[in-house]
């Protein structure tokens, strides 16, 4: 079977994962529905793609998501990017939403700069972990932003990556021996232009190492097992 979801704008998926229910859930963002520019849109289906409900998040600019992750008998975690609340600019967003879509809590991550989310995942203490970008103090280059919280959404450390050029990381996945190892993008070191971004850290997020992998055109990672 084929399913196709959404309206007259456009419309996009950036995660889909399959439900203990056995059914689907999808997160990205829509411009056909929804308060304004773009929304947050969660999409949940049975096993054979039919509809069981849609929501929107957002508010009068633009938001969207990466990522969703299933709490069992709870709900779900989203995580995202917003121009409708936080500090200023964009920042993470962080929602967790019941297992019918009413929102539960609502969190934002940033400061007056732009940051945005592009991967999470649930991890072994029982908390999230979010890898995306952060802006360099308003010039237009960013580094490699992770935010650590517990299962609330509360704060529990930040930590940056990166050189006085652009770097962003796309995906980030626990360690089996401990803590983080996060793929991405780097203007800062290399060969040139864009290389591939490894950085491996500790579980307070302690850089451990990071390398580059490329040659002189442009090069990215966007995901690490």
């Amino acid at each position: 079977w084929t399913r196709t979801y959404g309206g007259s704008g456009w419309d996009e998926a950036r995660m889909v994962q399959q439900t203990s229910d056995g059914g689907y859930i999808t997160a990205g963002r829509t411009t056909s529905f929804g308060a304004a520019d773009s929304d947050i849109y969660i999409i949940k289906t049975d096993a054979q793609g039919d509809t069981l409900w849609t929501r929107m998040y957002g508010g009068n600019e633009h938001d969207d998501s990466q990522w969703i992750g299933e709490i069992i008998g709870e709900g779900y975690i989203i995580a995202g990017q917003t121009f409708s609340y936080g500090a200023g600019g964009s920042d993470i967003i962080l929602i967790k939403i019941d297992t019918e879509g009413n929102i539960i809590w609502l969190e934002t991550y940033g400061d007056a700069g732009d940051e945005d989310a592009q991967w999470a995942q649930f991890t072994s203490d029982g908390g999230i972990v979010i890898t995306g970008s952060m802006d360099i103090y308003g010039t237009g280059d960013s580094d490699v932003y992770i935010v650590k919280t517990d299962i609330n959404g509360e704060l529990l450390w930040t930590e940056t990556y990166g050189g006085t050029d652009t770097d962003l990381s796309l995906s980030i996945k626990e360690v089996s021996t401990g803590g983080y190892i996060i793929s991405g993008q780097t203007e800062s070191f290399g060969n040139g232009n864009d290389d591939v971004y490894l950085i491996r850290t500790d579980g307070e997020g302690n850089l451990l190492w990071e390398k580059t992998y490329g040659h002189v055109q442009a090069d990215g990672g966007s995901s690490i097992q």
